[in-house]
């Protein structure tokens, strides 16, 4: 046997010898402890409490306080008390519907019982308290001077028109004639989907603004 294995034998040995005074020790501890083992039942019972006085996880940011999208979410139903739809929840958010980190937020806010897990999402009684202090929407007139804040330059420029317009309708090409865009293209069909899935305009052709403004 070369004096390398020798060597590694004798570490080897050292180890055993240290393992066996280490359980020695232990053997030593547990019978000068004298107190009656707790019964599984206690176990269990100990286990539950702890489980159920653990405080709820809340969706936070590095500051402790609600994370930036998902207080987006919770400002955004709470305008909406009859519910709203994930896709409206993001255009009003400023997300995609699609992405991992708005969805991640839905399941955080949903996991605090933030917002209902039904559809439309409705923001809870839980959800308002987190939320604290927020701006219900205007109505009326000061709705639509609201959205015409908030929305891009093609989708305002369609409300615009169309509330010029109201109480008529307006078809996609008289539309696409007042605003300077073009009836075909991508980005004017995608404006008036936009428009439709927040409910400024009504579904169907002709086209005519939301009975909302004028209430």
């Amino acid at each position: 046997m070369e004096e390398k294995d020798v060597a590694r034998l004798e570490k080897f040995a050292d180890a055993l010898t240290d393992v066996s005074q280490i359980a020695q020790a232990l053997l030593s501890s547990v019978r000068g402890f004298r107190a009656p083992l707790p019964s599984v039942r206690e176990v269990r019972g100990i286990l539950k409490e702890h489980k159920t006085s653990r405080p709820e996880k809340v969706p936070a940011g590095n500051n402790g306080e609600i994370g930036k999208c998902e207080r987006a979410i919770l400002n955004a139903l709470a305008q909406y008390p009859q519910g709203r739809s994930s896709v409206q929840v993001a255009i009003l958010t400023g997300y995609s519907s699609n992405s991992g980190g708005f969805n991640n937020s839905l399941g955080k806010l949903r996991s605090a019982n933030f917002i209902t897990r039904s559809h439309p999402i409705r923001i809870t009684d839980d959800g308002k308290s987190a939320l604290g202090d927020w701006d219900p929407l205007p109505t009326g007139q000061e709705l639509l001077r609201y959205w015409y804040g908030k929305l891009p330059k093609c989708e305002r420029a369609v409300l615009e028109t169309l509330a010029g317009a109201y109480p008529e309708s307006l078809t996609n090409e008289e539309i696409a004639e007042a605003t300077g865009y073009s009836s075909g293209s991508g980005g004017f069909n995608n404006a008036l989907s936009r428009l439709r899935t927040l409910e400024l305009i009504q579904r169907g052709h002709p086209i005519r603004i939301s009975e909302d403004f004028y209430q």
